[in-house]
């Protein structure tokens, strides 16, 4: 009896908790477990439904519908732009009437004009043509100066007896100038030059640009240039 009552009384020490204590531990622990299953069934139900077709939609601007494949037609307020859209001459004629005008170019009448100064400008249309130069003679008096454009053409083209006579000429280089053709017609008529042809050649060079300044005591900045010409 003794042995059999210090069995019992070790089993009873093994764990000390109550019934209900175990009971609802055993149930708290069932309720997570099934929680946790849960969300695995949701997750293969929904990777086994299919997603919903998407309608296609198409827009015709002349009717301005919607097509919702088999839904109906629904009317839709789009704003049409009927405005003709810009190109690049509405852009040069905007350009164009920004160029101020020029009195002294128009041409004087049969027996006027005789004692105006004939201004010749000698270069090619870009640049006799832009505004920076059109503000500048923009400015001259009508009654002073006629103001003679040389075309490309006549540039181009055609010998330096042609050109028309000038008593003062402005010529500079540009792309695809002719500058030892103005230099014979410089020659050939000895108008009043305002700027030197001759110089022209000088610009075209950076070095001997920064040589000219050097010798006319003004500043360069530190300069590095790589000579090609032999």
């Amino acid at each position: 009896a003794k042995a059999r009552s210090t069995v019992r009384t070790q089993h009873k020490s093994k764990d000390t908790r109550s019934p209900t204590s175990l009971w609802r531990l055993l149930s708290h622990s069932q309720s997570s477990e099934s929680s946790s299953k849960m969300p695995e069934t949701q997750n293969t139900a929904d990777r086994k439904s299919p997603p919903p077709p998407v309608p296609t939609v198409t827009i015709d601007p002349s009717v301005t519908t919607l097509d919702m494949g088999n839904e109906k037609l629904v009317p839709i307020k789009a704003p049409i732009n009927t405005a003709p859209k810009k190109t690049k001459g509405h852009v040069k004629n905007r350009l164009s009437t920004q160029i101020p005008a020029i009195p002294a170019a128009v041409a004087p009448a049969e027996g006027e004009g005789g004692d105006r100064i004939r201004l010749g400008i000698c270069a090619m249309a870009k640049k006799a043509r832009s505004k920076p130069m059109a503000e500048i003679l923009s400015r001259l008096e009508e009654k002073d100066f006629h103001v003679i454009f040389f075309t490309d053409d006549m540039i181009l083209n055609q010998p330096v007896e042609e050109w028309p006579v000038c008593q003062v000429l402005i010529a500079f280089f540009s792309k695809g100038y002719p500058l030892d053709k103005a230099r014979e017609y410089v020659k050939l008529r000895k108008p009043f030059i305002l700027n030197d042809l001759d110089m022209q050649d000088v610009l075209k060079d950076r070095r001997k640009v920064y040589d000219l300044l050097q010798a006319s005591g003004i500043d360069v900045p530190r300069h590095v240039f790589l000579s090609k010409d032999d």
